[in-house]
């Protein structure tokens, strides 16, 4: 009975938030610097461009 009503909150508190995540995406974009995120994109870039051969050991090694 009240595992039903449960779902219910949760599935419309997920759906809520994935909108307001999507809208505050939408409105602010992707931050650039001080993030966590944005500082590992630039560091794996940072590092593909070093490290990256196309070959297949060098891709083994990159790997």
């Amino acid at each position: 009975m009240g595992g039903d009503g449960v779902r219910r909150r949760l599935a419309v508190a997920n759906a809520a938030g994935l909108a307001a995540g999507y809208a505050l995406d939408a409105l602010v974009g992707d931050p650039r610097r001080w993030h966590p995120v944005a500082g590992f994109g630039r560091a794996a870039g940072a590092l593909e461009q070093r490290a990256y051969r196309p070959d297949p050991a060098a891709g083994a090694v990159f790997t």
